[in-house]
């Protein structure tokens, strides 16, 4: 969790507890410490990402992204929240709805029409299958990358008093910058760092199209737009404006190359 407070037996990846000491963190117990590591994944995220590279449809984009994503989700899967769903015609019977309302493992009903309701019921046998392991690690190296750009690269690249993080998620954050030219001064210079491959290649910024698709690099999503205003509640609930939209900044930067 992303708080000062102090964390007591708390599981982590061994990056992360690494980064954290190099970083400060005080270390007090151990409680345990085991661990086995391989890369066998990799052969098939390495596949995905080079369909995906590769893809020319939106489709086949979002289908070789989500079959790396789903890996995450689908590993740590909260089998608690896994229900046994019966559709009813009738409301009397043994498999009337009165009778599947009134179980101790009734959840919840959703009525469509007086002749059909669909009715949750809670399990009463969970296996426990799901390699959470998996997706820790996962979401574990995902801050070990995040945390390193930020503190290692974005800061001291831009300055404290020049930056300011509104937003931060697994992947992504949203800063707002206060510096000259964040194109000139902090993504050309160190190009290794970003994902330029959906920029147009006239852009104004003379950003360069580059490492399209290649794993662990931060990525402009709105691709040189500016950002105007954002609001962020809690975590995956913000919105935010551009200060043009694709069709004005197409026109501009026609305006400016002419």
């Amino acid at each position: 969790m992303t708080t000062l407070h102090n964390k007591t037996e708390y599981t982590l990846h061994y990056r992360n507890r690494k980064q954290a000491l190099n970083a400060g963190l005080k270390l007090t117990k151990i409680h345990k410490l085991k661990f086995q590591q391989s890369a066998w994944l990799k052969p098939y995220i390495d596949l995905n990402t080079k369909l995906r590279t590769a893809a020319t449809t939106t489709f086949e984009k979002d289908l070789y992204k989500l079959a790396n994503n789903a890996i995450v989700g689908k590993t740590m899967e909260n089998i608690y929240k896994h229900r046994i769903v019966k559709l009813v015609s009738k409301w009397e019977g043994r498999y009337g709805a009165k009778n599947l309302i009134s179980s101790p493992r009734f959840h919840n009903r959703k009525i469509f029409d007086e002749n059909l309701m669909a009715i949750e019921l809670n399990k009463t046998n969970l296996t426990f299958n799901k390699p959470l392991y998996i997706g820790m690690s996962i979401l574990d190296i995902s801050k070990v990358c995040m945390y390193d750009f930020h503190y290692k690269f974005i800061l001291p690249t831009v300055g404290i008093e020049n930056l300011k993080l509104m937003y931060g998620d697994t992947d992504s954050f949203v800063y707002e910058v206060t510096c000259d030219d964040v194109y000139r001064d902090v993504m050309i210079p160190n190009l290794s760092k970003f994902d330029t491959s959906d920029y147009v290649g006239d852009n104004p910024y003379n950003l360069p199209q580059v490492n399209k698709k290649v794993l662990g690099l931060m990525k402009d999503d709105a691709n040189g737009r500016i950002m105007t205003h954002f609001v962020g509640l809690r975590s995956k609930m913000y919105t935010f404006k551009l200060q043009y939209t694709d069709e004005e900044q197409k026109a501009l930067w026609q305006k400016y190359h002419g």
